[in-house]
C-alpha cells in the first residue's frame, strides 16, 4: 500500500496549463520559494492534447518540485474547424455540444475541487488565467493569488475596473444563468489577487504587481558560451484572412530583413509561432528562404538555455520574447526589433514598440527599408495609427 503524501511543509502552489507558463512557474519558484520541499506543480492539460502532455513530461524538472500533480482536463480543448462548421448550421449541435461542454466542466470542478482539499491551505498560489487553473487556485485556498501572464495580450484582459478578466459573456438566458451558477468554475477574490508579470512596469491595473525579472534565466546563461546560431522568432502576420497579407508577402518581408542585416540564409533557424503557423505553411516559407527551422512547442525563453550554446542574435518583427530576452540574456544575445513602416497603423504594434522597445537599451530597432507594402496602406498615412487591430483593417 502506497504511503500517504506529507503536505506538511507545501507552502507554495504553481498551476501550469503549457510550456509558457511553465517557463513563468519556474521564474516564480526561484524569485518567492526556491525551495523544492516547500512547492507542488499542477499541471493541468487538456485530455485529448496529447502533444503538449508529452512535451511537458520531458520538461518539467523534478528537482524543483516536492509534488508533480498532472490533471488531464475534459474542459478546455478547442472545437476542430471541421465542427465549428457544422455547429454554426445546426441549433441541434450547438445544443448538444454546449451541453457536453457543461458536463465536462462539471467533472472538471468537482475533481479540482478534491485536489484543493487535498493539498490545500497554502500560502502563495501562482496561476495561468485559463478557468480550470483559476478554479484550482481558488480551491486551495490561498492567502495570495498570482496570476502569471503569458504574453504582451496581458493589457487587453484588464477590463474597466481595474482586474484581469478572461471570462467570455455572451447573452444570457434564466435557463444559461442558472446553469454556470451551478457548475461555473470559481475565481479568487480578485481585489486580492496580484501579477506576476514582466510589463510590471506598463501594465495599467489595480492589482498589486510583482515583476518577472527572469532571475532564473539570467542565473543560467551567465555560465553559457555563445555560438553562431540567430534566431528568427516569427510572428505570421499573414496567418489570419483579416490582416490580408499572403504567406508569400511575408516570405518576402522576412527575405528582405536578411538582406538588409547582411545574413547568411544557411546560419538562420526560423522559430515558428507556436499557435497560428502549421507545417505545411513553415514548409513553404523555408523553402523560399533557404534556412533552417525549429519547433516553437517550447519557448524561446527555455529553448535557449537547454541549447549547449546560445545563439548570437535573435529577430522577430513582433514577439514578446523579444521583451523577455532583453532582461536575462542582452548581455549575451543581440536582439533586433525588425521593423516594417506599416506597423505603425496598427495601435497594438505601435503601442508595444513604444512602451516595451523604444526606451529599451537592449533592443535595436532596425527600419527594415525598401521592402513591398504588406498591407497596401499608404505611405506616410501612419504618422498616427489609423486602426487599433489587423480586423480593422478591412473595415476602412
Amino acid at each position: 500500500m502506497s504511503q500517504p503524501d506529507n503536505l506538511k511543509t507545501l507552502k507554495y502552489a504553481f498551476i501550469v496549463k503549457d510550456f509558457k507558463t511553465y517557463t513563468n512557474a519556474e521564474e516564480a519558484w526561484y524569485a518567492f520559494s526556491g525551495k523544492k520541499k516547500e512547492s507542488v506543480l499542477f499541471v493541468i492539460v487538456p485530455k485529448r492534447d496529447h502533444e503538449t502532455f508529452n512535451t511537458l513530461k520531458q520538461l518539467v524538472d523534478p528537482d524543483k518540485w516536492k509534488k508533480i500533480v498532472w490533471f488531464r482536463s475534459l474542459s478546455n480543448y478547442p472545437v476542430k474547424s471541421a465542427l465549428k462548421g457544422k455547429l454554426i448550421n445546426s441549433k441541434t449541435l450547438i445544443w448538444l455540444y454546449e451541453s457536453r461542454e457543461h458536463l465536462y466542466s462539471l467533472m472538471d470542478r468537482l475533481a479540482l475541487d478534491k485536489l484543493g482539499k487535498k493539498y490545500g491551505p497554502l500560502q502563495t498560489v501562482f496561476s495561468g488565467h485559463r478557468n480550470t487553473q483559476e478554479h484550482l487556485a481558488a480551491s486551495l485556498k490561498p492567502n495570495e493569488l498570482y496570476i502569471m501572464d503569458s504574453g504582451a495580450n496581458i493589457q487587453k484582459r484588464i477590463k474597466s475596473s481595474g482586474h484581469i478578466d478572461v471570462r467570455k459573456y455572451g447573452r444570457r438566458t434564466p435557463v444559461k444563468y442558472f446553469i454556470n451558477k451551478i457548475i461555473s468554475f470559481k475565481l479568487f477574490d480578485r481585489e486580492r489577487t496580484k501579477l506576476f508579470t514582466v510589463y510590471a512596469d506598463s501594465v495599467e491595473t489595480r492589482h498589486d504587481v510583482v515583476k518577472n525579472e527572469y532571475a532564473y534565466r539570467e542565473m543560467l546563461v551567465k555560465s553559457m558560451e555563445s555560438g553562431d546560431d540567430i534566431l528568427y522568432i516569427s510572428s505570421p502576420i499573414y496567418a489570419k484572412k483579416e490582416r490580408g497579407v499572403s504567406l508569400e508577402g511575408y516570405a518576402q518581408f522576412v527575405n528582405d530583413i536578411f538582406k538588409h542585416l547582411k545574413l547568411d540564409p544557411k546560419k538562420v533557424i526560423y522559430i515558428p509561432h507556436p499557435v497560428h503557423e502549421d507545417d505545411d505553411s513553415v514548409k513553404k516559407i523555408v523553402e523560399i528562404l533557404g534556412c533552417r527551422a525549429d519547433s516553437r512547442r517550447i519557448p524561446i525563453e527555455t529553448k535557449i538555455t537547454i541549447h549547449d550554446k546560445l545563439p548570437r542574435m535573435c529577430i522577430t518583427p513582433y514577439s514578446s520574447a523579444l521583451v523577455n530576452l532583453s532582461k536575462f540574456a542582452a548581455n549575451k544575445i543581440k536582439l533586433i526589433y525588425a521593423w516594417h513602416g506599416e506597423f505603425d497603423c496598427f495601435e497594438h504594434l505601435s503601442d508595444w514598440k513604444n512602451s516595451s522597445l523604444k526606451n529599451n537599451p537592449h533592443v535595436e530597432i532596425v527600419p527594415i527599408m525598401d521592402t513591398p507594402s504588406m498591407f497596401n496602406v499608404g505611405e506616410g498615412d501612419c504618422e498616427k495609427p489609423r486602426f487599433k487591430h489587423f480586423k480593422d483593417l478591412n473595415r476602412h
